[in-house]
């Protein structure tokens, strides 16, 4: 479990401590008193930081306050998402200070869902546009049939029966600097959206077991985004106004 302790006080002064820590070595953490004094400390006092988009562990130096940790999730509290989203089709509307993107999901009731249950939908940093919450094409009035917050969006009363529940929501990929979701990067937009990066591009229960059908349109600026690419065969594209194009 240990390595000599030669070796761990030279991989220390290469920072590489916290690595090591990360590959299991997880029972103490080594600081340098004096070149020729080593200090054991509790792992504990390094708080882990989880890197957004996957399973990564960080040790972070200790800090005068200490921060919250992440909450523990465990089999035992697993519940299945009380809705199915049959299918999904995104439109993503490219500008240079902001893409506009329209979701419209499938969504029908589980079986053993009670009638009446919340949908809750997860939103992160998104701008959700006035009038473009619409329950099959209708309007849905914020507060009566729907809530926003900084967490998502929840639909009250669903149908009992199966809808489509449309949004439009306005993102900023070129202040994106977490690298998830919608992001811009040496002139080109890109997306990442495992593990929790799909909440930063649209309103959707963003998690692994809630599994769908995609379909994708994206339109631009011809000049500056020749080429558009999404998951899947490329199955239409043609031009648009004012020097834009689309491909879906």
């Amino acid at each position: 479990k240990f390595l000599d302790m030669a070796i761990r006080s030279r991989l220390h002064r290469l920072g590489l401590v916290p690595l090591l820590a990360n590959m299991g070595l997880q029972s103490h953490a080594i600081r340098l008193g004096t070149p020729s004094t080593v200090v054991l400390h509790p792992a504990a006092l390094y708080p882990q930081t989880r890197i957004r988009g996957g399973s990564t562990l960080l040790m972070q130096a200790p800090s005068a306050v200490a921060e919250a940790g992440p909450t523990e999730k465990f089999r035992s509290d697993y519940k299945p998402f009380p809705y199915l989203v049959n299918s999904v089709h995104l439109n993503f509307d490219v500008h240079e200070e902001e893409t506009l993107v329209t979701a419209y999901l499938s969504i029908e009731r589980s079986h053993d869902t009670e009638v009446g249950t919340p949908l809750e939908l997860d939103g992160e940093d998104l701008t959700l546009l006035d009038g473009t919450v619409k329950l099959d094409g209708t309007v849905l009035v914020h507060g009566v049939d729907y809530r926003v917050s900084s967490e998502g969006l929840t639909l009250l009363q669903p149908p009992t029966s199966s809808f489509t529940l449309s949004s439009t929501v306005s993102i900023q990929p070129h202040k994106n600097t977490q690298l998830s979701g919608l992001y811009q990067s040496s002139g080109n937009l890109c997306t990442q959206c495992e593990a929790e990066g799909f909440r930063r591009i649209t309103y959707f229960p963003d998690r692994p077991d809630v599994m769908s059908t995609y379909s994708v349109r994206i339109e631009a600026d011809k000049a500056s985004f020749p080429l558009l690419l999404s998951n899947g065969n490329e199955v239409s594209k043609g031009e648009a106004a004012a020097g834009r194009h689309w491909a879906e």
